[in-house]
């Protein structure tokens, strides 16, 4: 379990700094569509660099795995559109506590449709940890509806998406869980790759090209993230996964607050000092649903 929580706490620190990441690059550039585009065309790259150090003969077999893979790919590609799509309205801080919203679907998911059972203090955690997400965001500017909406459909194809990520880390094998999620890992990011050459070969823009270099920061600190992210499900399934993730809203609010201080407001806008103290307050009630979700 210490391994799990270790693993989750290092995902949720660098997919912080990728939501930082993909706000810069879509003030600078625009088009979170080509974000996307030019992130997972690199990301699949480093897939297939990863690849050979972390393979295993079942690869040989995709009958035994496919299924899973496709969901694994195919709903957080959708997750990831959702996302940036939010991401155009909302200030990488305020997004990234409202991704707790994962927390009670993937529970109810989990629970209605994977015969997974919880006892009752850990539907308890889970509903502290969804009222931390919605404290975060009940001060500060009104968040539009559409990007209400943008969010849930997230959370939702992301939840999915983290379910066939512990199923595959499953079939690969818990006895070496780190090659395993590795292995994992880059079998999903390779098919995303392809997904978004097809993409970028349709994309009516003579400057596609330029999307890489300024994709590059967002695409290292995600992939990084992932693949912290893998191990974490893959140790301790993906609900507890998840709430160790809302550590990611402590992090965001400050690394947020300090870009502001250091005044890069187009990134961040200043917040006043009481209402990152009220922030800060609602994600480390986040953290008390890790302890009591562990302790049961």
């Amino acid at each position: 379990m210490i391994t799990g929580i270790i693993l989750g706490l290092g995902a949720a620190l660098f997919q912080s700094f990728s939501y930082l990441m993909s706000r810069h690059f879509i003030q600078r550039h625009g088009s979170p569509i080509h974000l996307l585009i030019a992130s997972h065309i690199i990301m699949g790259g480093m897939a297939l660099i990863l690849l050979p150090f972390v393979y295993q003969e079942i690869v040989n077999t995709p009958s035994v795995y496919i299924s899973q893979l496709i969901q694994c790919a195919g709903f957080f590609l959708l997750g990831q559109v959702c996302f940036f799509m939010a991401l155009k309205n909302i200030e990488s801080s305020r997004l990234s506590p409202l991704l707790g919203l994962k927390i009670i679907i993937i529970a109810l998911i989990s629970w209605c449709f994977y015969g997974e059972s919880f006892v009752a203090i850990q539907w308890v955690a889970v509903i502290i940890c969804f009222i931390g997400a919605i404290m975060t965001n009940w001060s500060g500017s009104t968040i539009p509806f559409i990007s209400i909406i943008w969010i849930i459909g997230a959370c939702t194809f992301y939840s999915f998406s983290d379910i066939n990520i512990k199923a595959l880390v499953d079939i690969f094998g818990q006895e070496q869980l780190f090659n395993s999620a590795l292995l994992a890992a880059s079998l999903n990011y390779i098919i995303c790759g392809i997904v978004a050459i097809v993409f970028f070969v349709l994309i009516p823009n003579q400057q596609r090209w330029k999307n890489f270099k300024p994709a590059m920061p967002f695409a290292l600190c995600w992939f990084a993230g992932m693949l912290f992210l893998f191990g974490c499900f893959g140790s301790i399934g993906p609900v507890f996964g998840n709430i160790i993730q809302s550590s990611r809203g402590i992090m965001s609010v400050i690394i947020g607050f300090l870009i502001a201080k250091a005044g890069h407001h187009h990134l961040e806008s200043t917040t006043a000092g009481h209402l990152v103290i009220k922030r800060i307050i609602a994600a480390i009630l986040m953290l008390l649903a890790v302890a009591m979700f562990a302790w049961k």
